[in-house]
């Protein structure tokens, strides 16, 4: 059964990068016709006609337009609950995008897994990197027992750097 969610996460993967490349020739014919890339309405259309019962979905989602747009539009934190495993594996698939690396020690196995599906890789070091995301000190992630919180701060840490130290 994990190899088959780790299947469907990948295929969500592959999807939501499609998404963004379909985006990204929006934008360039947008741009050659001289009309205005973003479009803010149209945001907030697809975010209500889109919304889900489902934190994790609703996160990528924030995350894909981030994305395409390089603003922070994630204005309020997103809480997702589940098992540790699963909240390691959500954080690897929302903090990693291609060409990252994520250094740190002792890192759980799911975030691993989350990270490489997401085309970042982890390097087991306490090196020096352009930041550091402390999830024990509860910001930019705060971890609970079944709970972690994502600060929209987290995305900015992800869009301005390719090495990041994770305290786990």
């Amino acid at each position: 059964m994990r190899a088959r969610v780790l299947e469907n996460t990948r295929k969500l993967v592959l999807l939501m990068n499609e998404r963004m490349a379909l985006a990204r020739q929006i934008a360039a014919i947008k741009n050659a016709n001289g009309m205005q890339i973003r479009d803010p309405e149209r945001e907030a259309a697809v975010r209500r006609a889109l919304i889900s019962e489902n934190p994790l979905i609703n996160l990528i989602f924030e995350a894909t337009i981030v994305e395409q747009t390089g603003s922070p539009l994630m204005d309020r934190p997103v809480e997702i609950s589940g098992n540790r495993d699963d909240l390691f594996l959500v954080l690897g698939l929302f903090l990693c995008r291609p060409g990252i690396e994520i250094h740190g020690s002792k890192i759980p196995d799911s975030f691993v897994s989350g990270c490489s599906i997401s085309g970042g890789h982890t390097v087991p070091s306490s090196g020096a990197c352009e930041d550091t995301v402390d999830i024990g000190s509860g910001f930019p992630v705060k971890m609970e027992e079944n709970r972690m919180t994502i600060f929209p701060d987290l995305i900015r840490v992800k869009n301005r750097c390719n090495s990041i130290r994770v305290i786990f």
